[in-house]
């Protein structure tokens, strides 16, 4: 099940799955039209399946990404480390049809991107740790580096929709953010646009939101 992706290029692509928080509606702020919610300081998903017609991501192109600090697998991730690397930040979860849709695609781009010492990284909003999220995510076929989302960094990222992709430069700045199953070719162009920015010299990033 699954409509047009009208603002993706124009191609037919799974559509994102929607949000819905178990907080107050009237509460206001982005977190609280999050599809997981937290029950003792994990973020678990209880959202079905919905089809919806997918916006852009939560966060602008242009801007600096965001503090993102992580635990993955095999150790901890600091996107600050990263500079000088094109990077791709995919939040997912398991529930999540478009998610499992676009892993291939994912797993592509990461193996091309680890031969220019880039990476994509997936961050899974349904597993209470980084090995259970590496865990169903080989299971998945989601063949590249995976963590755990926390609540700060699922709010500080705007994710509203799932999936939810980000392209980061070398110098830090988000080129492309993508709501929904993201395909090979936009991921490509945007990773290409990445690797231009850095080869001129990159552009000053926006101020971005410091840890809390």
């Amino acid at each position: 099940m699954g409509s047009r992706l009208e603002d993706v290029d124009e191609e037919d692509e799974p559509s994102p799955t929607p949000a819905r928080s178990s907080r107050n509606p009237g509460a206001g702020g982005r977190f609280a039209r999050l599809a997981p919610w937290l029950l003792g300081g994990a973020i678990l998903a209880g959202v079905a399946y919905a089809t919806v017609t997918g916006g852009g991501a939560g966060l602008p192109d242009g801007s600096a990404a965001p503090a993102l600090v992580v635990g993955t697998s095999t150790g901890s991730f600091d996107l600050a480390s990263q500079r000088g690397k094109v990077v791709v930040v995919n939040f997912w979860a398991s529930w999540c049809p478009p998610c499992r849709a676009e892993a291939p695609t994912l797993s592509a781009v990461h193996a091309r991107l680890a031969r220019r010492s880039g990476l994509v990284l997936g961050i899974a909003l349904d597993a209470p740790n980084a090995r259970a999220a590496a865990s169903t995510g080989a299971r998945l076929g989601m063949r590249y580096p995976m963590a755990a989302a926390d609540s700060q960094t699922v709010e500080r990222y705007r994710v509203e929709r799932l999936p939810t992709t980000y392209v980061v430069a070398p110098n830090g700045v988000i080129v492309r953010g993508f709501v929904g199953a993201v395909s090979e070719a936009q991921l490509e162009r945007a990773i290409d646009e990445a690797s231009r920015l850095a080869g001129a010299g990159g552009v000053e990033p926006a101020r971005s939101a410091s840890l809390p």
